[in-house]
């Protein structure tokens, strides 16, 4: 493995590598971990992570990257460019809010892709085929660490409450105002600008607010299941683990933490019987901005009406009601309609 992890580090610090980088011993084994965190839509990052592991010389190379997705490491550069330069749709009618939540992650990927001011346009998740890349070449033992991704999303599912399906709710439509009411310059300069925070080192890191409970299973629940993964590597002495820079401290954190690592994992890959409000979270989440809107206007028409001394029964307010639940419903197809052929 050449040198040794006190010279590597040493090597990292002067080639100043070393502020995304967490040097960890698992207590368990007494391998090292280089635990880099990176930015999945950044050439520099992804240039950063090639020196390092070049470096590090590992003998075992950790990804954040689930079974299922695998696909991404095995593609060409072409076919993978391809499939992401074709705008994915978003699957609206759908039983489930898994799959929709799916969808709409390949949007927002597709889409950040295409605001970035990179030259070139960084394919999101590179680091991890430059990693893969050099452990076919290296021949060392390749992991993929994560929690499979339908797991994650069901769990999420499973765990909305109604104050939590109103806040998605109300971001949602302040998000399409927001890009509904501005030029497509002004809404990729905001977002270069915005993404400058996600740039910086570990230490000034903050990471991306979610509300809770999402942010709990999406990134608290997969650090412990990441760190499991790696304390169980019994025959592993280095390692370099390729992970989003908000999974570093998380990931840290949990390594030496004293819990059988396969009963932590099947316990968080599990997920509890669908309660009312998560079987039904999707068509209620995809329903209560439209309904929110069109009750809002029904009693402001309502109070108009009262002002003016213009008598109205319940009857006309359910038919007020349905028509601007229904003039709402075609407005808002056409505002996404109209976003995605901003920006494409």
């Amino acid at each position: 493995m050449g040198d040794n992890n006190e010279d590597i580090i040493k090597t990292l610090k002067n080639k100043g590598l070393d502020k995304n980088v967490r040097v960890l011993k698992n207590e368990n084994t007494g391998a090292i971990v280089y635990l880099v965190g990176t930015h999945h839509l950044s050439n520099h990052s992804s240039k950063e992570l090639r020196d390092v592991i070049e470096i590090v010389k590992p003998d075992t190379v950790f990804l954040e990257l689930s079974l299922d997705r695998k696909i991404l490491l095995v593609l060409d550069d072409k076919t993978l460019l391809d499939s992401l330069n074709k705008r994915p749709k978003l699957r609206w009618f759908n039983d489930s809010i898994v799959d929709f939540t799916l969808s709409l992650v390949n949007v927002v990927m597709y889409y950040s892709s295409k605001f970035t001011d990179q030259i070139p346009t960084p394919i999101i998740g590179n680091e991890f085929r430059i990693a893969n890349q050099y452990a076919q070449k290296n021949k060392c033992k390749l992991v993929l660490g994560d929690r499979d991704h339908n797991a994650t999303y069901n769990r999420i599912a499973n765990s909305l409450d109604w104050s939590t399906l109103l806040k998605l709710s109300v971001s949602a439509l302040a998000g399409l105002f927001y890009l509904s009411t501005n030029s497509k310059e002004t809404v990729v300069k905001q977002y270069n600008l915005e993404n400058q925070k996600y740039l910086v080192d570990l230490d000034q890191y903050e990471g991306y607010a979610f509300p809770e409970p999402v942010n709990k299973i999406l990134v608290d629940e997969r650090d412990r299941f990441m760190a499991s993964t790696l304390r169980d590597l019994k025959e592993s002495k280095r390692i370099i683990a390729v992970v989003g820079k908000g999974h570093v401290k998380g990931i840290s954190k949990y390594l030496n933490e004293p819990t059988e690592g396969f009963y932590l994992r099947r316990d968080l890959e599990e997920f509890t019987e669908p309660t009312f409000i998560s079987k039904y979270s999707y068509p209620i989440m995809l329903a209560t901005p439209i309904l929110s809107v069109s009750a809002l206007q029904t009693y402001a028409i309502n109070r108009f009406l009262l002002y003016r001394k213009l008598p109205v029964n319940n009857r006309q307010k359910l038919i007020c009601f349905s028509l601007l639940s229904v003039a709402n419903t075609f407005l808002l197809g056409r505002t996404l309609t109209s976003i995605q052929n901003k920006f494409d």
